[in-house]
């Protein structure tokens, strides 16, 4: 079974202040402060802030001494004892992120009305994909969509590749309670759906939620989906 830490910010209202940048190191305080749009600032902000702090809460650290490394696949690496992992993600003024002691990916989206998710599924999916977000009456399931999307991006960054690889995926499908699994989604409700990867092929994945840095209290998790590879 595999443990994956996950905490959250709403970081509409995140103060671009010289308390919180803190939490950047000296480079990424580069990268925060070239930022031209403020609300991209505080979503790069916020997933540090997670970061460092669920990972402070995991090793004794102070957050501000918590050290990261990028790998050559251009995977976040926590550098020092336990070796651990994490993956931010953020969408529309809500950032995640997932820590684990095993490479993790997450992935979270709020579900935008007027995209056309028919033509970005008709694109990038595979056609075992395509038959599941038909329902009964032939309709394009938009709901569905977005858990095989988050589920792929998921994985995506577990294995340190790029969105522009989506199409190397093996194809997914939604599995049973307690199978053999690459990932796991939470629609959150109204807005949001997530998906964390650890671990593939485990039977379990067992999610726990920062007390600090909890899910706001507007948004309600569902209870998880489970996705893995066609064989």
């Amino acid at each position: 079974m595999s443990r994956v830490y996950l905490g959250f910010i709403e970081y509409s209202r995140l103060k671009l202040t010289s308390i919180n940048s803190h939490f950047l190191d000296s480079d990424e305080f580069a990268r925060w402060n070239a930022m031209g749009d403020d609300n991209t600032r505080r979503g790069f902000l916020a997933g540090r802030i997670l970061a460092r702090n669920l990972i402070s809460t995991l090793t004794g650290k102070n957050p501000e001494t918590v050290n990261f490394r990028i790998e050559s696949n251009g995977k976040p690496r926590h550098i020092g004892s336990p070796e651990l992992y994490f993956s931010i993600s953020h969408s529309r003024n809500l950032a995640i992120c997932a820590v684990s002691a095993l490479p993790v990916g997450t992935d979270i989206q709020f579900r935008e009305v007027s995209r056309d998710r028919q033509a970005i599924a008709n694109s990038y999916f595979h056609s075992e994909e395509l038959t599941y977000l038909m329902n009964e009456d032939t309709k394009f399931d938009a709901e569905l969509f977005y858990d095989f999307w988050v589920a792929k991006e998921a994985i995506l960054k577990l294995k340190g590749f790029g969105v522009w690889d989506i199409e190397e995926l093996q194809p997914l499908h939604p599995v049973g309670k307690d199978k053999p699994h690459c990932a796991v989604i939470h629609r959150i409700r109204p807005d949001y759906v997530l998906a964390v990867s650890s671990n593939p092929g485990e039977k379990q994945t067992d999610i726990e939620i920062n007390k600090n840095y909890p899910l706001p209290d507007k948004w309600k998790m569902e209870a998880p989906r489970l996705f893995t590879t066609f064989k």
